[in-house]
C-alpha cells in the first residue's frame, strides 16, 4: 500500500508509476465498456475519453520532475470548451454543439 512514508526515492517513484498505470488502464477499461454497452447507438458513439498530463489540482502539465510542454496545458487544450460542447450536445440536446468524432 502506498503511504506518505513510502514517498522516498526510487521505490516510491516506481510504486507511483504502477499506480498511475493501473488508473489509466482502469479508465480505459471503463471507457471501452461504456462504448460497448451503451443503451443506444447514439450513447455508444457519443462516448469520449480525454487523457492528458493533468491531475485534480494541476492543469498546467508542469511538475517538479517533468514538463510536458506548453501545449500540454489544459487551457491550451480547451478542456472547459470540450466539456461545455459535450454537455450542450448530450444534456441540452443541441445536435450542432458536438461536431462528431474528434
Amino acid at each position: 500500500m502506498l503511504t506518505w512514508r513510502s514517498w522516498d526515492g526510487h521505490r516510491a517513484c516506481a510504486e507511483h508509476r504502477r499506480l498511475v498505470r493501473h488508473l489509466h488502464q482502469q479508465h480505459h477499461r471503463t471507457f471501452t465498456e461504456l462504448k460497448k454497452r451503451g443503451g443506444s447507438a447514439e450513447a455508444r458513439d457519443g462516448q469520449r475519453l480525454i487523457i492528458g498530463p493533468w491531475d485534480h489540482l494541476n492543469s498546467t502539465g508542469v511538475y517538479p520532475d517533468r514538463k510536458f510542454g506548453l501545449t500540454a496545458d489544459a487551457l491550451f487544450a480547451d478542456l472547459t470548451g470540450a466539456h461545455q460542447r459535450f454537455f450542450d450536445r448530450w444534456l441540452r440536446g443541441r445536435a450542432d454543439a458536438w461536431p462528431g468524432p474528434p
